[in-house]
């Protein structure tokens, strides 16, 4: 069996990826941690039953890792480290924290940034081939004119401190290479 493991799956890309993938016929797990409200495993389950009923069809479910991107190890178990291990090549990294202003709890720096590095780290102790980094174009932060993709960090300042977190974890994702 050959894993695609998705982070973010519970956000607006992640749930869309999540589908979408499983409509590629990916065997797919999640990365998701559970709110004060719900479990992990509710949390995606009320993704997939939303697309259940809005594509009038059965889908398969994911394999459900209950985690944490602010943790190391993103809070997994040995048992699924050891599961990445033996099945997993490839990461989609759609997760992020969307908060614009600088949180009492670290956000959204302990998400988009030590999240990423969480992410690299685990990549690397179990061997993952491909990581696939979701990014944005708010990287850019205040520049003007044409930005091109290869461009990261030019000395541009930021509107919030979500694009500067996102830019720093761009350049994580593109020193790990």
């Amino acid at each position: 069996m050959k894993l695609v493991l998705l982070t973010g799956a519970t956000g607006l890309l992640g749930r869309y990826l999540l589908r979408d993938l499983f409509a590629a016929g990916h065997a797919v797990a999640v990365i998701a941690r559970g709110s004060r409200k719900d479990p992990a495993a509710d949390r995606i389950e009320t993704v997939m039953s939303r697309w259940e009923k809005l594509e009038n069809r059965a889908l398969p479910r994911p394999i459900i890792l209950e985690g944490d991107l602010t943790q190391p190890g993103l809070g997994l178990s040995v048992e699924d480290r050891d599961l990445l291990r033996r099945h997993c090549r490839r990461v989609i990294h759609s997760a992020a924290s969307l908060y614009f202003r600088a949180e009492e709890n670290g956000e959204p720096q302990r998400t988009n940034l030590e999240g990423t590095r969480n992410v690299l780290e685990l990549c690397e102790e179990v061997g993952v081939e491909q990581l696939h980094h979701l990014s944005t174009a708010y990287i850019a932060g205040t520049r003007t004119g044409r930005v091109y993709e290869r461009e990261l960090n030019v000395g541009q300042s930021f509107c919030n401190v979500y694009e500067e977190s996102k830019c720093a974890a761009e350049g994580l994702v593109r020193r790990s290479s």
